[in-house]
């Protein structure tokens, strides 16, 4: 599942990094869209069948718990998908559109 959900976010980043270098036309952008989705839904389905311990004592036992390192990976992984969804649908929707519009 770890290596899933790093594959999965290589493929979002590189999907972010066409989108924002490259004018895209609007049949692609949907596609890029629709697999923005399915990766972000394939990252999820990984996080929730992971089978490792997610979950460890903290360093100096003062009570609370913390994530081991792979279940933080699939994590962080997660909210990096769903962050690239959530730009990849304001910018489709126009609401995102005044941030890249402005030129240095």
């Amino acid at each position: 599942m770890l290596v899933l959900a790093l594959l999965t976010g290589a493929a979002s980043l590189f999907n972010y990094f066409c989108w924002s270098n490259y004018e895209l036309p609007a049949e692609l952008r949907i596609v890029s869209i629709t697999v923005q989705f399915a990766l972000t839904v394939i990252t999820v389905m990984s996080a929730i069948r992971y089978r490792g311990k997610r979950l460890r004592a903290s360093y100096n036992k003062a009570g609370y718990k913390i994530f081991t390192f792979p279940f933080a990976i699939i994590f962080g992984s997660v909210l990096a998908n769903l962050a690239i969804l959530a730009i990849l649908v304001l910018r489709m929707t126009g609401i995102m559109q005044s941030l890249y519009s402005q030129s240095i």
